[in-house]
Protein backbone atom coordinates (compact mmCIF):
# COMPACT_ATOMS: atom_id res chain seq x y z
CA UNK A 1 0.00 0.00 0.00
CA UNK A 2 2.63 2.61 1.10
CA UNK A 3 4.49 1.77 -2.34
CA UNK A 4 1.14 2.63 -4.28
CA UNK A 5 0.86 6.07 -2.67
CA UNK A 6 4.61 6.45 -3.25
CA UNK A 7 3.85 6.22 -7.03
CA UNK A 8 0.96 8.65 -7.09
CA UNK A 9 2.89 11.04 -5.02
CA UNK A 10 5.58 10.59 -7.43
CA UNK A 11 3.66 10.77 -10.36
CA UNK A 12 1.88 13.58 -8.98
CA UNK A 13 5.26 15.78 -8.84
CA UNK A 14 6.96 14.76 -12.32
CA UNK A 15 3.80 16.33 -13.52
CA UNK A 16 3.14 18.80 -11.92
CA UNK A 17 6.85 20.16 -11.85
CA UNK A 18 6.61 19.35 -15.55
CA UNK A 19 3.50 22.36 -15.98
CA UNK A 20 5.20 24.56 -13.38
CA UNK A 21 8.67 24.82 -14.39
CA UNK A 22 7.92 25.52 -17.95
CA UNK A 23 9.33 22.73 -19.29
CA UNK A 24 6.20 21.83 -20.99
CA UNK A 25 5.76 24.88 -22.77
CA UNK A 26 9.53 24.40 -24.37
CA UNK A 27 8.83 20.50 -25.33
CA UNK A 28 5.38 21.91 -27.17
CA UNK A 29 7.92 24.10 -28.87
CA UNK A 30 10.98 21.97 -29.52
CA UNK A 31 10.07 18.65 -29.63
CA UNK A 32 12.70 15.93 -30.47
CA UNK A 33 12.11 14.51 -34.01
CA UNK A 34 14.09 11.45 -34.19
CA UNK A 35 17.10 10.18 -32.59
CA UNK A 36 19.97 12.97 -31.36
CA UNK A 37 23.54 12.72 -32.68
CA UNK A 38 25.89 14.45 -30.59
CA UNK A 39 27.96 14.69 -27.33
CA UNK A 40 26.04 14.51 -24.46
CA UNK A 41 26.57 15.41 -20.54
CA UNK A 42 24.75 13.50 -18.10
CA UNK A 43 23.54 14.15 -14.64
CA UNK A 44 23.84 17.73 -15.06
CA UNK A 45 22.14 20.71 -13.21
CA UNK A 46 19.60 23.53 -13.87
CA UNK A 47 16.96 26.09 -12.91
CA UNK A 48 14.03 26.50 -15.30
CA UNK A 49 11.62 28.89 -14.16
CA UNK A 50 10.45 29.26 -10.69
CA UNK A 51 9.79 26.32 -9.51
CA UNK A 52 11.86 23.91 -11.38
CA UNK A 53 15.42 22.85 -9.74
CA UNK A 54 16.55 20.26 -11.74
CA UNK A 55 19.34 19.07 -9.43
CA UNK A 56 21.81 16.64 -11.25
CA UNK A 57 19.10 14.74 -12.95
CA UNK A 58 19.41 16.46 -16.52
CA UNK A 59 21.19 14.87 -19.57
CA UNK A 60 22.41 17.96 -22.08
CA UNK A 61 23.28 17.23 -25.77
CA UNK A 62 25.06 19.87 -28.40
CA UNK A 63 25.71 19.11 -31.99
CA UNK A 64 26.01 21.57 -34.48
CA UNK A 65 22.49 22.24 -35.08
CA UNK A 66 21.18 22.35 -31.82
CA UNK A 67 20.87 21.95 -27.64
CA UNK A 68 19.15 19.25 -26.23
CA UNK A 69 18.20 18.49 -23.16
CA UNK A 70 16.36 15.37 -21.45
CA UNK A 71 15.33 14.62 -17.72
CA UNK A 72 16.54 10.92 -15.82
CA UNK A 73 14.08 8.07 -16.59
CA UNK A 74 12.92 7.94 -13.66
CA UNK A 75 11.70 11.81 -14.10
CA UNK A 76 10.38 11.58 -17.39
CA UNK A 77 6.74 11.48 -17.19
CA UNK A 78 5.81 14.98 -17.79
CA UNK A 79 8.77 15.90 -19.36
CA UNK A 80 9.51 14.94 -22.79
CA UNK A 81 12.99 15.43 -24.56
CA UNK A 82 13.54 18.70 -26.46
CA UNK A 83 15.80 19.73 -29.30
CA UNK A 84 16.59 23.72 -29.60
CA UNK A 85 18.33 25.35 -32.51
CA UNK A 86 21.22 27.25 -31.65
CA UNK A 87 19.18 30.01 -33.71
CA UNK A 88 16.60 30.40 -31.71
CA UNK A 89 18.70 30.90 -28.57
CA UNK A 90 19.66 34.18 -26.52
CA UNK A 91 21.84 33.53 -23.90
CA UNK A 92 23.93 35.68 -22.06
CA UNK A 93 26.21 35.89 -18.60
CA UNK A 94 25.06 36.58 -15.34
CA UNK A 95 26.12 36.78 -11.59
CA UNK A 96 24.53 33.60 -9.68
CA UNK A 97 24.38 33.36 -6.24
CA UNK A 98 27.85 31.52 -5.70
CA UNK A 99 29.24 31.07 -9.23
CA UNK A 100 28.36 32.73 -13.23
CA UNK A 101 25.57 31.51 -15.18
CA UNK A 102 24.53 31.37 -18.41
CA UNK A 103 20.97 32.49 -18.52
CA UNK A 104 18.72 30.71 -21.91
CA UNK A 105 15.66 32.23 -23.30
CA UNK A 106 14.05 30.78 -26.32
CA UNK A 107 12.31 32.36 -29.30
CA UNK A 108 8.97 30.07 -29.02
CA UNK A 109 8.70 30.12 -25.61
CA UNK A 110 8.61 33.61 -24.60
CA UNK A 111 9.26 34.10 -20.65
CA UNK A 112 10.65 30.84 -19.74
CA UNK A 113 14.52 31.24 -18.24
CA UNK A 114 16.61 28.50 -18.24
CA UNK A 115 19.59 28.78 -16.25
CA UNK A 116 22.97 26.30 -16.46
CA UNK A 117 26.65 26.89 -15.32
CA UNK A 118 29.17 28.46 -16.90
CA UNK A 119 31.02 25.51 -16.99
CA UNK A 120 28.06 23.34 -19.00
CA UNK A 121 27.93 26.16 -20.81
CA UNK A 122 31.67 26.13 -22.14
CA UNK A 123 31.22 22.35 -22.55
CA UNK A 124 28.12 22.66 -25.35
CA UNK A 125 30.05 25.61 -26.80
CA UNK A 126 33.09 23.19 -27.33
CA UNK A 127 30.40 20.17 -28.49
CA UNK A 128 28.28 22.72 -30.94
CA UNK A 129 31.98 23.76 -32.54
CA UNK A 130 31.21 27.47 -30.79
CA UNK A 131 27.77 27.65 -32.21
CA UNK A 132 26.75 28.04 -28.55
CA UNK A 133 27.69 31.71 -27.61
CA UNK A 134 26.63 34.04 -25.15
CA UNK A 135 26.98 37.37 -24.11
CA UNK A 136 29.04 38.59 -21.36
Amino acid sequence: MEFFILAIVWIGTCLILGKTSGWENLAKAYPVKGEFSGSRFHLKSAKMGFWGHYNGCLNFGANDQGLFISVMMLMRLGHPSVFVPWCEISAHLAKGRIRPEILLEFENAPGLIVRISKQLAEDLARASHHKFIWTQ
